[in-house]
């Protein structure tokens, strides 16, 4: 099937649905506390949704066995590293979480998604008595921040004329050099006037290649992980899970190839790294 390329007004639309996802997306983010749940995030997600006159588009989707996903968003904790759906656990000081958001906006389609590390859960000096109030793992901090420059590689690599193989090849070196590992499988897609439109965007192992032009519209989500990258579908059918039980995360953005530069759709560009 054809890549679509889209017009600059179309581009535009895309552009306008991104907006109205990350302003949502950020609202959430800044929600996420010890003691939410991910069934509290997905009821603010989907009631702030509504008013913008947005729509939930991941409460269509279906997998294998043709169950309907619950829920507006993903939330992915610790070794739940894609698709999972939002759940009454709740959150803990230092868990990561990986908030995974889809709508769309009068038929066009985005999507985006953002590592986030869990705070403490109140104010206060940590010690052996009150381990509570401990600053959250570094290791989950430094896996936030991996994803972070991963996909910032990816980006930076996105230029008309180039082979997707090389983008994936900058973002497995990006990978490498922070000493993590990229989840088989996962990496992007194609977006527009559907969620998921193709290319299909693998970044390891790798996938069909294509040739980068102007119009292209697709995210970018590459997932990493401490451990060995391997994963399972958990019997929820949605749950995507390392195998290793070592921890992931993911920073995802729709973006546009234009003559220069790719520009993001989802948000004001990276921004500064998680700390």
């Amino acid at each position: 099937m054809a890549i679509p390329l889209r017009t600059p007004d179309e581009i535009e639309r895309v552009a306008h649905a991104g907006d109205v996802l990350w302003r949502v997306l950020d609202q959430a983010v800044a929600l996420v506390r010890p003691g939410l749940t991910g069934a509290d995030l997905d009821r603010f997600v989907t009631a702030t949704l509504i008013r913008h006159l947005a729509d939930p588009v991941l409460r269509r989707v279906r997998n294998e066995r043709g169950d309907v996903f619950p829920g507006a968003c993903c939330v992915n904790i610790n070794d739940l590293v894609a698709h999972a759906p939002p759940s009454d656990r709740p959150l803990a000081p230092g868990d990561l979480v990986s908030l995974d958001l889809s709508i769309a906006v009068d038929g066009w389609h985005a999507d985006a998604c953002r590592a986030v590390v869990v705070g403490r859960a109140e104010p206060g000096r940590p010690g052996p008595d009150r381990p509570d109030l401990a600053d959250p793992r570094s290791e989950a901090t430094d896996l936030a921040a991996a994803a972070h420059r991963v996909l910032r590689a990816g980006l930076a690599a996105c230029r008309p004329g180039r082979m997707w193989s090389e983008v994936a090849g900058e973002m497995r070196g990006a990978a490498d050099d922070a000493g993590v590992a990229l989840v088989p499988g996962l990496g992007g897609h194609g977006i527009g006037r559907a969620l998921h439109e193709p290319p299909l965007a693998w970044i390891a192992p790798p996938g069909p290649d294509f040739r980068l032009t102007p119009g292209m519209i697709l995210t970018l989500e590459p997932v990493v992980t401490l451990g060995r990258g391997t994963t399972r579908t958990e019997t929820d059918g949605w749950s995507i899970r390392t195998t290793d039980g070592r921890w992931g995360a993911c920073e995802e953005r729709t973006i546009a190839i234009t003559p220069g530069p790719a520009r993001v759709l989802t948000g004001p560009g990276l921004g500064p790294e998680p700390t």
